[in-house]
């Protein structure tokens, strides 16, 4: 075997080991801890209303993060996800509301029940708050069944 064979061989082996922990499903090459999330986006078409969400954190709900946005007519609300709650196929997303400055305004409760894809049978709601919550430990609320889209909640 020639020196640029074993180089190549020795190469080949330590991507290999690197990749095995990412297509054994974690979330990271250092082995990270699985993740919940809420991601995709619904319309309601009574309510001329359609929002987004990309919502995630730790299994336990620590560390939750990311954006949702909802717009109804000519309104829109841009807000900070800063919990998130899963059980089962419902979440609970909540968070602060942000000003156009980037300052809080309240906070928001976004309660979504996944019933598989397309999404038509999905059912999803807003709740505005005064003030952000502190936590997802909530009561879940059903909400309206969605004419469009499609929210995928994952459990872990």
């Amino acid at each position: 075997m020639t020196n640029r064979t074993k180089y190549l061989a020795t190469l080949a082996a330590a991507v290999g080991a690197l990749a095995l922990p990412l297509l054994a499903g974690g979330d990271s090459a250092a082995g990270g801890a699985s993740k919940d999330h809420v991601t995709g986006s619904v319309r309601y078409a009574p309510a001329n209303a359609q929002a987004w969400v990309s919502a995630h954190s730790d299994a336990d709900g620590a560390n939750a993060y990311g954006r949702f946005r909802l717009v109804q007519g000519s309104q829109e609300w841009r807000c900070r996800v800063t919990c998130l709650s899963v059980n089962g196929n419902r979440a609970i997303v909540g968070g602060e509301v942000l000003r156009r400055d980037g300052s809080v305004s309240g906070g928001f409760y976004q309660f979504i029940e996944d019933n598989g894809s397309p999404g038509t049978t999905d059912r999803s709601v807003t709740r505005f708050l005064s003030q952000p919550p502190t936590d997802c430990n909530v009561t879940f609320v059903n909400g309206l069944q969605v004419t469009g889209g499609n929210c995928v909640v994952q459990d872990n």
